[in-house]
């Protein structure tokens, strides 16, 4: 071998161990976990049952998954007292004698009544008829939650903002250049995607800011979260690895609604069509960690034949059953 050769193979050996350090090195400070115990939040419904899936099939488009994602700790507060004596005093709100969970004065009322969902609303909200840009809507809302939630992570979420025309009653979704009331939700991003608390189907906050660039409602969940840095990375599953999990009675359903009146049943689900499915990340208090799932949209059918829209969610990495 001449002595070129020899220089472009030891160099061509140099970048070969220089990449294998420099790989080694990235996994030491960011080392794959082993799969995560499974809780109660991978197969727990919203309203506390669990149910048992076959032959649910996905019929979307697919979505782009990264190859891992990362695990990041989380501190969960309950700032139930806090909070609102922070919205006593911002807005002049006094407790109702006969009702403890309601609280009213000046323009706005709170009601606590629903422990993770407070309901912030105007006492006369009259509808606007001016159209409100999306990022007009969010600096509005950023101002209104930075008056009584003090330093606190949450961040205004564009990509979840609703749009709507509203009258003094009924509101309905529109398109943007059409609204006259936009939803502005507030949450944690992890890598870009949004922070849900356990199995909760709606935003920490949501701020509802009319055309006339006033907060007219809010939704508030009370208990609120530091999220920490991420240490460690998991290997991601796949879409349809995560619907054969759901299959296997891996998933939990968040919400549902049926067009026939009566019993809501969820204990038993025979079949349906997922049509959507999206990433995010969401907190498991036992485990005081968020990592992500998959977000299911579909249509399925229960023992009783009854056709429910349903969103369920599964794990996007490997759990273990405890």
């Amino acid at each position: 071998m001449n002595k070129p050769n020899k220089r472009w193979l030891i160099i061509g050996l140099c970048f070969i161990v220089g990449g294998y350090v420099i790989a080694s090195i990235f996994r030491f400070l960011t080392p794959i976990v082993p799969d995560l115990p499974q809780t109660e939040l991978v197969t727990q419904n919203l309203n506390q049952t669990k149910s048992t899936f076959q032959n649910l099939v996905f019929t979307g488009e697919a979505i782009k998954v990264p190859k891992t994602f990362k695990v990041v700790p989380v501190l969960t507060n309950d700032v139930s007292a806090e909070l609102k004596n922070g919205l006593a005093t911002a807005f002049n709100l006094v407790a109702n004698t006969e009702n403890d969970s309601l609280l009213s004065g000046g323009s706005y009322y709170l009601s606590t009544t629903q422990p993770t969902t407070w309901l912030l609303g105007e006492n006369t909200a009259l509808p606007s008829t001016k159209n409100i840009p999306l990022a007009e809507a969010i600096v509005v809302a950023t101002t209104f939650n930075s008056s009584f939630i003090q330093n606190n992570q949450l961040q205004a979420y564009s990509p979840g903002a609703s749009f709507y025309e509203a009258d003094e009653i009924h509101f309905t979704e529109t398109s943007a250049d059409q609204a006259n009331l936009v939803s502005v939700p507030f949450t944690h991003t992890i890598d870009g995607l949004p922070l849900f608390f356990e199995n909760q189907n709606t935003f920490p906050i949501i701020y509802y800011v009319s055309g006339d660039g006033e907060v007219t409602k809010a939704t508030i969940n009370p208990f609120l979260f530091q999220v920490g840095e991420a240490t460690t990375t998991t290997p991601s599953l796949s879409v349809e690895t995560a619907l054969a999990n759901i299959n296997q009675n891996q998933g939990a359903i968040i919400s549902s609604t049926q067009s026939e009146f009566g019993e809501l049943r969820l204990e038993e689900i025979v079949g349906g069509t997922l049509s959507e499915v999206k990433l995010e990340y969401r907190v498991d208090q036992k485990l005081g960690l968020a990592y992500p799932f998959y977000r299911f949209k579909g249509t399925v059918t229960n023992s009783n034949t009854t056709e429910l829209a349903v969103e369920i969610i599964t794990p996007a990495v490997a759990t273990k059953p405890q």
